[in-house]
C-alpha cells in the first residue's frame, strides 16, 4: 500500500511496528490538487522519537526515492532498528508508544513536513 502525501498538508498517519520486523512505507508525494509532485533532487528525513520534545532519537528511517518523477519514495527501518526500539509487554503501555515525522527538502531547500503520527510498538515474542 502507498499513501499520498500532500505537499502542502502534512498527512496524519499513525503507525503500528513490530519489533524485529522489516518496515517498509511507501509513500506518494502529490500537490494540493492531487499531481505528482516530482521530487528529483528532494532529500528526506524522518525520525522516531519517544516524545515530539525528546532529545533522544529512537531510530532514523533510510529513504529512497523509488520514481521521482511520479512522487514515490519509501522510508523504511531494518529488522535490526525495529528490534532495538524499545518497549512495553503489551501494546497499550505507555513504554510502547512513540511519535514520528517526516519532512522533505527541495532542491530549493523549501523545507515541508509531509507525514506525523504516533507510533504503537508491539514486543517481539520471537527471538
Amino acid at each position: 500500500m502507498t499513501v499520498a502525501c500532500r505537499d502542502t498538508t502534512p498527512l496524519y498517519l499513525p503507525l503500528r511496528i513490530e519489533q524485529g520486523e522489516t518496515l517498509v512505507l511507501p509513500l506518494h508525494v502529490v500537490d494540493s490538487d492531487a499531481l505528482d509532485v516530482d521530487i528529483t533532487g528532494y532529500t528526506f528525513a524522518a525520525q522516531i522519537r519517544r516524545k515530539p520534545s525528546s532529545t533522544v532519537i529512537a531510530a532514523t528511517l533510510t529513504f529512497a526515492i523509488t520514481v521521482a518523477a511520479s512522487g514515490l519514495m519509501q522510508f523504511s527501518l531494518t529488522a535490526v532498528q525495529t528490534a532495538a526500539i524499545t518497549c512495553g509487554d503489551t501494546d497499550t503501555e505507555p513504554a510502547s508508544l512513540y511519535y514520528w515525522d517526516a519532512f522533505a527538502t527541495s532542491p530549493g531547500s523549501k523545507v515541508t513536513k509531509l507525514a506525523y503520527g504516533e507510533i504503537t510498538m508491539v514486543a517481539q515474542v520471537t527471538r
